[in-house]
């Protein structure tokens, strides 16, 4: 069984707005990314300030994200929602590491001893290791906010229970990862 709970990170700041010539948002962004010009369309005159505003062109900005990614694993643009960075990184890895990995922790499940006759059966164990590892990558993709269940006509009722459920796996996950955090490796 093959699965795929990867999902990419972006490596451009642009394409935030609807991609059409009469969309004074899309230039903008057009604008902002290419030359580091941004204004604003619906500009009050009561507001002091200017309606333009000069500055690192976005082209700019993504190549520094992707440089910085590169390096330390994650870039400033990251930081603005951390746990979906995280949560998308844990996914893809945590799948990765079970369809590589190579070996299973000495003591798991856990409080068995290694050379327990219980536990004695390395390929039980490991395919346990592997379905533990898929379990908790999918709890990782997941992601709460992700949830697109529109059903304003019953008051969100199934939105608010899928976001609740995804939640608590992801709560269980956290729990149950701890004590092998250490023995994630391939």
């Amino acid at each position: 069984m093959v699965t795929n709970y990867r999902k990419s990170l972006s490596y451009t700041s642009f394409g935030g707005s609807c991609p059409r010539l009469d969309n004074p948002y899309f230039w903008n962004d057009l604008s902002r990314w290419s030359v580091g010009l941004t204004w604003y369309p619906n500009y009050s005159a009561e507001v002091g300030d200017s309606r333009f505003r000069w500055g690192v062109p976005g082209w700019v900005s993504d190549i520094y994200c992707f440089w910085h990614r590169g390096r330390y694993g994650w870039c400033y643009r990251d930081t603005w929602s951390l746990d979906y960075y995280l949560n998308k990184v844990l996914a893809g890895s945590l799948e990765h590491l079970a369809q590589h990995g190579h070996g299973v922790p000495a003591v798991f499940p856990e409080g068995a001893a290694p050379m327990d006759e219980q536990h004695s059966d390395v390929d039980a164990r490991f395919k346990l290791w592997h379905a533990k590892l898929l379990e908790w990558a999918k709890a990782f993709s997941e992601d709460p906010s992700d949830v697109e269940i529109f059903d304003s006509m019953d008051g969100y009722k199934a939105h608010h229970a899928e976001e609740e459920r995804r939640r608590e796996a992801l709560h269980k996950a956290l729990k149950e990862i701890e004590p092998w955090f250490e023995a994630l490796w391939d």
